[in-house]
């Protein structure tokens, strides 16, 4: 665990302020939403 990296995630707003709020602020780069 000590090799995790702790660095803040870089968010993309959706334009969206209730979907940006059920996502956490915005989309991650590379993830995928179900």
């Amino acid at each position: 665990m000590a090799s995790l990296d702790d660095q803040p995630l870089q968010r993309l707003q959706t334009g969206s302020t209730e979907f940006d709020r059920v996502l956490g602020s915005g989309l991650v780069p590379g993830s995928l939403v179900l």
